[in-house]
């Protein structure tokens, strides 16, 4: 964002629960990743939002008239850790794909963990995340929101960290470009 003061920001408040990443067990159970060697099903490709999707994994994240979209639901959608698994794996324009699913969350695990901060309860010995994730929806004036035919593009994104203890903020982003 260029400097300068923003008046008008719109955003969204995401949940910051998950602790690890047992909710992308049900890939495995829909058989969208197979269990053995977690390589992702493949299909034909077609384009969805603007995004080349050529895998059944990338379907089931992207396109809300597939079988396979409604193995999240809508709560485990608004999960920060979900919405940074997605960014990986729908990429930028030029990306080059993976086959096997544990790139992913691999690559999801080592962000996770450098962006929010955990800690543990000393009364009930409880691993919490304690920071505070926000998708940030439309700044005023801003070329990230504005003034692109793609700004409805799902890999349009700007998230916001918050972690007090830390006195720390975190901004993860992307602004989709496409190739062609």
């Amino acid at each position: 964002m260029p400097g300068g003061q923003y008046t008008k920001i719109g955003f969204k408040k995401l949940k910051c629960d998950l602790i690890n990443l047992e909710v992308f067990n049900k890939l495995e159970d829909a058989g969208i990743v197979v269990s053995e060697n977690k390589a992702i099903k493949m299909m034909l490709e077609e384009e969805v939002k603007g995004i080349m999707v050529g895998d059944k994994l990338r379907e089931c994240l992207i396109n809300e008239d597939s079988e396979n979209y409604c193995v999240f639901n809508e709560e485990e959608r608004r999960e920060f850790l979900f919405k940074l698994f997605s960014s990986l794996v729908l990429g930028g324009a030029m990306c080059q794909y993976e086959d096997k699913a544990t790139e992913y969350f691999e690559r999801t695990k080592e962000l996770y963990k450098s962006i929010v901060s955990a800690r543990k309860d000393p009364k009930t010995n409880q691993i919490f995340i304690e920071s505070h994730a926000f998708e940030i929806q439309k700044i005023e004036n801003d070329h990230i929101f504005t003034g692109s035919k793609d700004r409805e593009n799902p890999q349009n994104f700007l998230y916001v960290v918050v972690s007090p203890s830390l006195r720390q903020v975190v901004l993860f982003g992307h602004k989709w470009v496409p190739y062609w």
